[in-house]
């Protein structure tokens, strides 16, 4: 097997380059296979995940490369999904509904600060302190 991708992140979420950029990059340096992974839809405000309402242009945007570079790169569709219980985003009913490609599964999440805010193990500092005082 080549030179594969399949942890990337686009501006969809928290990524730095465009899926159209990604894909061009992918296909210049001779990628076998690129899958694109985007931080899945999570029910609470946060400025690094795809919006819910934004996921049909991304899973359109991710076929229209498929098209696009048919012989050269494979591209695959795929989400990285956080665990989170009792969320319906985390249902494998969700999952089925999109018919990815993949998924990967994440745990960034690991409890609950006294307010109901969720804990995020990916945060700085601050968060660390937070944790300290709360638990």
């Amino acid at each position: 097997m080549g030179w594969t991708n399949f942890h990337s992140h686009s501006t969809y979420s928290d990524g730095k380059e465009s899926i159209a950029k990604c894909a061009e990059i992918a296909v210049q340096n001779k990628m076998e296979i690129y899958g694109f992974s985007d931080h899945s839809p999570i029910p609470f405000k946060n400025d690094w995940s795809l919006k819910i309402e934004n996921l049909t242009d991304y899973l359109a945007e991710i076929t229209q490369i498929k098209d696009l570079y048919k012989g050269s790169t494979e591209f695959l569709c795929g989400l990285e999904i956080d665990y989170l219980p009792g969320s319906e985003y985390s249902t494998r009913s969700f999952i089925e509904s999109l018919h990815l490609d993949y998924f990967i599964g994440s745990v960034h999440f690991v409890d609950s600060f006294k307010d109901g805010t969720p804990w995020n193990i990916d945060t700085g500092a601050d968060l660390f302190e937070r944790c300290k005082r709360d638990f």
